[in-house]
């Protein structure tokens, strides 16, 4: 039926083999022409692929059929955030938010756009939301942690990629990032010690900067 397309369409996203997905939502539109799920994952995979006119769409039709479809709100706010239209996707993300305000995960996009968008202190309240929402979601504390560092008060951006490293000791980006805030406080040692932890996750950035200066990894 339409839901098992739709739950491979769902699966072949997850693999990014997008093109795939894109076969078996039509599979699930062409059974059930009402579905707004196959419609957001339209949506989703043509947005992978850069191809906004479609992704709008598509999404557009989720709405239309679902006018309380936050997914499609916050689908179309990731595809004006790829288009680097922040103003936009912070109008997509409240809309989506208005709808559902449990979703950390929409928090956390609002939070993204704001900080693009240079609005530091509505990044942080957003963070702040999906953390509250989500306390084990170490995403968000990472990019708290960013917002901080761009401020450069390295001892907050410590803090927080520290608290996403305890969520999740295994993502080679934060590591970068807290040997980044480390380096901020002139302290080489710690730097050192956090990039070969993340070039031995596979982070090229910290491996050429271990190289750089003649460190090993």
């Amino acid at each position: 039926d339409a839901d098992e397309y739709i739950d491979k369409g769902d699966n072949a996203v997850d693999n990014k083999s997008y093109e795939l997905a894109i076969e078996y939502y039509q599979k699930a539109m062409d059974i059930d022409p009402d579905n707004y799920y196959a419609y957001n994952g339209m949506g989703n995979a043509y947005n992978s692929l850069q191809n906004y006119k479609q992704a709008m769409s598509y999404f557009q039709k989720a709405i239309d059929i679902d006018r309380n479809n936050f997914c499609a709100y916050n689908g179309m706010g990731n595809v004006y955030f790829n288009q680097r239209n922040y103003e936009q996707a912070i109008s997509c993300y409240q809309n989506a938010i208005d709808m559902d305000p449990t979703e950390a995960m929409v928090h956390a996009n609002l939070g993204n756009a704001y900080y693009y968008n240079e609005n530091y202190n509505q990044a942080i309240s957003c963070y702040l939301k999906a953390i509250d929402i989500d306390p084990n979601n170490g995403r968000s504390y990472n990019d708290m942690g960013t917002v901080y560092f761009r401020q450069k008060n390295y001892k907050q951006a410590i803090h927080y990629y520290q608290k996403s490293i305890d969520i999740d000791p295994n993502v080679a980006k934060v590591y970068t990032n807290i040997g980044d805030a480390y380096l901020g406080q002139q302290n080489q040692t710690q730097a050192i010690s956090c990039y070969q932890k993340a070039a031995q996750l596979g982070s090229q950035k910290a491996k050429k900067w271990l190289e750089d200066n003649g460190n090993s990894i």
